[in-house]
């Protein structure tokens, strides 16, 4: 899934998550619209690396939330959420 980290649009003033991406992905990512799936903002290119400029969702990643012991109601919850995601 790669590196996400937060930056602050200076222009908008809001948060937002900052990831390295190729283009082909960020161009299907931004085609998705989807209550559950975080909006891309912008897509900027430069000689050293390309940046996908997404929506800051807060919160914990699924991996770190399964480590804590997330109960299998919880489990199922979010499995549903995903399967709803991609049939859309």
């Amino acid at each position: 899934m790669g590196v996400v980290y937060e930056g602050f649009d200076e222009t908008l003033q809001r948060r937002v998550a900052l990831k390295a991406r190729f283009l082909r992905e960020a161009r299907i990512l931004s085609q998705l619209d989807h209550d559950r799936i975080c909006r891309v903002y912008d897509y900027i290119e430069s000689d050293d690396n390309d940046i996908l400029v997404m929506e800051l969702v807060d919160g914990i990643n699924l991996r770190r939330a399964t480590a804590r012991g997330m109960d299998s109601p919880r489990k199922d919850d979010i499995a549903k959420q995903l399967l709803e995601v991609l049939v859309t």
